[in-house]
């Protein structure tokens, strides 16, 4: 049975606090409001993930945390520091991890591992902007056989600011 993955960036952070470090940064008052909204979409579109991960920087945190809440997510979110400012290589090792009873997942992350994960998977070179979700159709029976091969299917793509 094939997987799917939900990969999306994290929301819009801000950058006004001086002197604190990249890890800690929030969302802004857009991330906050984007984040919900992606949620909704994901309902919306009946793709409510059953395991969500996540990057544990707090920006990727609170914006899983907010697309969880609307999409009425009652797990608990799995946070990683290996998927903070993480590459394809850390992305695959992190999906591989996962049961195969999972047969949806959301991933929020960073760029630019977001935009090279999607191409490694897919062949797709697209833009992701903050708080962009990607449903990428991966025709793999276990996560664990999840591979860097390209020819995955990017099903859609969903920014903000086009809907």
């Amino acid at each position: 049975m094939a997987k799917t993955l939900l990969l999306m960036r994290h929301a819009k952070s801000d950058w006004s606090v001086a002197g604190r470090s990249d890890w800690e940064r929030p969302l802004n008052k857009r991330g906050e409001r984007d984040a919900p909204r992606m949620g909704r979409l994901i309902e919306e579109e009946g793709l409510v993930p059953d395991h969500v991960l996540c990057s544990d920087a707090k920006r990727a945190f609170r914006t899983a945390e907010l697309a969880a809440e609307a999409f009425h997510f009652e797990e608990e979110l799995d946070a990683t520091h290996a998927l903070y400012l993480a590459d394809s290589p850390d992305f695959l090792s992190v999906l591989r991890e996962l049961d195969s009873s999972i047969k949806t997942v959301l991933l929020v992350a960073h760029n630019p591992g977001t935009e090279y994960f999607i191409e490694a998977l897919t062949g797709a070179a697209v833009d992701v902007p903050t708080a962009t979700l990607a449903h990428i159709k991966l025709h793999c029976d276990t996560w664990s056989a999840l591979t860097a091969t390209g020819d995955y299917e990017l099903v859609q793509i969903w920014r903000p600011k086009e809907l």
